[in-house]
């Protein structure tokens, strides 16, 4: 949210891309209003399957926690300032993140399955030296 605020967007929406990951703990996805066709630059963390499951199939879910977990513990422990909306009194703040390449579907597989860290899904870091 280019606002700060929960509520804002960036001017334009993406069409809805449904997607067959399933929300368990650590799936993000692109948040949305009520019209399917309203996301744009906003995404949640699903936090566990029970909550989220009745979101499977609405939403473009498009990547997931490798690492972190700690981390996604202490932003759901936040004070809820608005039951209403549960919003958490002081919104937290994601300082870094780091994406990870995903490794290319197969036809055939378990899209659900998580990639462990490994040399295929590690990030690329240059050298010292700027050399790969």
């Amino acid at each position: 949210d280019p606002t700060g605020t929960g509520d804002g967007g960036p001017g334009w929406n993406l069409a809805l891309e449904p997607s067959d990951l399933k929300h368990e703990r650590g799936t993000l996805g692109m948040a949305r209003g009520d019209d399917p066709h309203s996301g744009g630059s906003q995404f949640y963390i699903a936090l566990g399957r029970e909550g989220t499951a009745r979101l499977d199939g609405q939403y473009c879910t498009f990547g997931f926690l490798l690492d972190g977990f700690d981390t996604l513990d202490r932003i759901a422990q936040s004070e809820i300032g608005d039951t209403a909306t549960g919003r958490p009194r002081t919104p937290p703040r994601i300082e870094r993140v780091e994406l990870v390449p995903a490794r290319p579907c197969v036809a055939g597989s378990d899209p659900h399955m998580r990639p462990s860290p490994s040399a295929d899904t590690a990030p690329v870091r240059p050298s010292p030296t700027g050399e790969r």
